[in-house]
């Protein structure tokens, strides 16, 4: 029991001294405005938060301030009641101006030693004066003062700055050459000049175009020379049967209308190219007067060139397997070409059998060939063209039955047909030889051979070959065609 009123005692103490101090003091509240947001909150000259804000303080009379950038500074004194709170909104005064800066192209622009920008800067700045520079690599800085105050705002331009300057004399053997200095004419050899300084490419350019370059260094307050050693020039005439055709000389390329009437004396490596031609090259010696050269370029007529493509048609005679008629069609594009052919044998070939009820049936056959190839076109010239080829296809005997059978085939005499079929490999080689750009000879030898049957007749396939081993022949061995190839090159 005496533990327990000895704690309600202290309670009430303690809340006694909490009510005793919260009479000691009172608050201060300073609200947000548009123009106060966020500044400092001094007291007595102590800063104690950002504003918003509420503090306590003694009861009695306070300075206050408030502090934020590009506004005037608010000072007010304020007196604090105990146990009450004071609420103020206060409105700051604005002390800046709206500047826009410029400077001469890529210099830095420095506020009082600290760069705010390049060539140009915009901005607010707190009212008082100022120091303004521009600097540039190569340049002497350039600076002014700089005084804001309230007002209209305000555009201000940094004076232009002035080049760091050396001396540059430049010679040629070759008098009145146009010399320029990092792509801008500066005058005619012999030349002296002032020129900025650091490195610099200084280039002569002779009447015709030819030119000399070299990089020089420019050192301020000294003199630098550029020595060329000009060649003479004379006149060329270089043409061609292509209008479109390109010309490389010394390994600078020009469109054939805009090739140089002139060159210097010596020799040089002149090439000449069009797509679908085969290029021309040649080595001229130019010197004193006219120097004429003719390059004629030759067609690639079965479509060579990297860039051609188009399609052909086959129309040819088969010696090697069977005599028979030939017809194909493809496409190429560069040298990789696709094509399809089919051979139908001349031949026909008897061939007899006993069926299951042992009645003789009579077949005339006939030996085609089926193939599908694709290789790739080696040029050989501009008329000639050698191809290696893989084929896959079929050899087919396609048969028809003379006599009346019960072995299942039809009753009419002549109306029935069996094909027999294989599946064949065919390696070879396409040879073609240009009459004129859309017609060409072609010769075609392959070798057949026999892969297994694609159809599940095999057996009858066997017993042809059992009864007739000649017809071996036909589906493997030595092959070749020989025709027309009618072109579309595009």
């Amino acid at each position: 029991m005496n533990k327990t009123l000895r704690l309600l005692s202290l309670s009430l103490a303690f809340l006694v001294c909490v009510v005793a101090q919260a009479q000691s003091v009172g608050w201060l509240q300073i609200n947000q405005t548009t123009t106060s947001e966020g500044a400092e909150f001094y007291v007595d000259g102590k800063y104690v938060t950002d504003v918003p804000a509420k503090v306590a303080l003694a009861p009695g009379r306070h300075s206050i301030v408030l502090k934020k950038p590009l506004y005037l500074d608010y000072k007010a004194s304020v007196t604090i009641v105990s146990g009450e709170t004071s609420s103020l909104s206060l409105e700051m005064e604005k002390n800046y101006n709206y500047v826009s800066v410029s400077a001469p192209l890529d210099a830095q622009i420095l506020l009082d030693g600290k760069v705010i920008g390049v060539s140009e800067w915009s901005g607010n700045l707190e009212c008082g004066e100022y120091m303004l520079q521009a600097k540039k690599e190569g340049y002497l800085p350039s600076s002014m003062k700089l005084k804001v105050e309230m007002g209209r705002s305000m555009t201000v331009t940094i004076p232009g700055i002035k080049p760091v300057e050396g001396r540059l004399t430049v010679e040629c053997n070759l008098d009145d050459c146009m010399v320029y200095v990092d792509g801008r004419y500066v005058g005619n050899t012999p030349l002296k000049t002032n020129v900025r300084i650091g490195d610099h490419c200084v280039k002569v350019g002779l009447p015709n175009g030819a030119s000399q370059e070299k990089m020089v260094t420019i050192v301020e307050g000294k003199t630098t020379a550029a020595t060329f050693e000009g060649e003479y020039i004379y006149p060329v005439s270089l043409t061609t049967n292509i209008p479109t055709a390109k010309m490389q000389i010394d390994g600078r390329f020009y469109e054939y209308v805009n090739v140089p009437k002139s060159l210097a004396a010596g020799k040089h490596e002149v090439r000449v190219m069009s797509d679908g031609y085969k290029g021309c090259k040649k080595t001229i010696n130019v010197t004193e007067g006219t120097n004429a050269e003719y390059f004629k370029l030759k067609e690639y007529m079965l479509g060579a060139d990297i860039f051609q493509w188009g399609l052909y048609c086959n129309m040819g005679y088969q010696i090697a397997r069977c005599p028979g008629l030939e017809f194909g069609a493809g496409v190429f594009f560069a040298g990789f070409n696709m094509e399809f052919s089919g051979s139908v044998g001349l031949q026909k070939l008897p061939y007899s059998f006993m069926s299951y009820d042992h009645e003789q049936v009579d077949y005339v056959y006939r030996p085609n060939l089926w193939n599908f190839k694709f290789g790739w076109g080696l040029p050989i010239g501009t008329r000639f063209r050698f191809t290696p080829q893989l084929g896959f296809g079929q050899a087919t005997f396609s048969g028809r039955c003379l006599t009346y059978s019960d072995y299942g085939y039809s009753s009419d005499p002549g109306s029935s047909y069996e094909a027999v079929k294989c599946g064949v490999f065919t390696p070879g080689a396409r040879v073609d030889i240009a009459i004129a750009r859309w017609l060409s000879i072609y010769a075609n030898p392959s070798y057949i051979v026999p892969l297994k049957s694609v159809e599940n007749r095999s057996e009858v396939l066997q017993l042809m070959l059992n009864e007739t081993p000649s017809l071996e022949k036909y589906i493997s061995g030595f092959n070749i065609s020989v025709g027309l190839s009618f072109n579309l090159n595009l």
